[in-house]
């Protein structure tokens, strides 16, 4: 009776100790699976030389950045860009596809990777504020709302669905870099973050930067924000969007 005890004891022991080993390598496997996927766990608000960060908001993070660039550096990409605008797209969060939509009525433009001098600096030099390589950059983007133009609330991360998010990464960080000045009674035309209740006002050569995803790699439904509507007649409003992934990027 004794004998049969200890067996059941040593068998029972035995298969709480196979249980375990499987559950550790189920684990195992599975953060592994996500390797690549999770947001960068540095999260720094170092600020390179020459500029100044103002906190807006700890949580989710939401960071007022000036000296982001020289006023000749934003008429520069101005200049760069003039004749190259199409109808701005966006990403169905259900299909993954892009297409013109009326949220969104803005042009827009993909720059080259490092195309000029000045945007390889500029790219350089949003990886050291950012905290992460700019081998996760996307392709810089810029845009421009003109009378009337807005984009209405919405997310930078991407749906999981249809895009590219399995091989190229999601989108962690947003810097939207001001190329001009607004008129001052021009009431329109800031980021507006509808679920923290704050609007940045554009301000040539600074730049807004926040989080889309939270340190566990969520994303983050309070980075919700949009482009609010240009209202002054004759204002033109350009920006500069600046991404980075969770994977590095393979440039066209």
């Amino acid at each position: 009776m004794v004998a049969a005890t200890t067996v059941k004891i040593i068998v029972g022991v035995a298969v709480g100790g196979l249980l375990l080993a499987v559950l550790i390598l189920t684990c195992v496997l599975y953060v592994n699976s996500q390797k690549g996927t999770q947001a960068p766990r540095t999260r720094t608000r170092k600020v390179p030389p020459g500029m100044t960060r103002t906190v807006i908001s700890d949580d989710p993070i939401l960071d007022s950045i000036e000296g982001f660039m020289s006023p000749e550096e934003a008429d520069a990409i101005v200049a760069l860009v003039q004749g190259r605008f199409d109808r701005s797209v966006v990403v169905d969060d259900k299909t993954g596809a892009k297409a013109a939509d009326p949220s969104r009525t803005s042009s827009s433009v993909f720059l080259l990777r490092s195309e000029n001098e000045l945007i390889a600096a500029i790219e350089e030099r949003a990886a050291a504020l950012a905290g992460i390589p700019s081998t996760h950059l996307e392709r810089l983007q810029v845009v421009r709302y003109s009378h009337g133009q807005f984009y209405k609330p919405h997310y930078d991360y991407l749906p999981l669905v249809g895009g590219d998010v399995a091989t190229h990464g999601q989108r962690s960080v947003t810097i939207f870099a001001y190329l001009n000045d607004l008129p001052a009674d021009e009431p329109g035309g800031g980021t507006r973050f509808p679920e923290l209740s704050v609007t940045v006002r554009p301000k040539k050569g600074a730049a807004a930067l926040w989080h889309n995803m939270k340190p566990d790699g969520k994303t983050d439904p309070r980075t919700l924000h949009g482009g609010e509507e240009v209202t002054a007649p004759g204002t033109v409003k350009y920006g500069l969007n600046i991404w980075f992934r969770t994977r590095s990027q393979a440039h066209g």
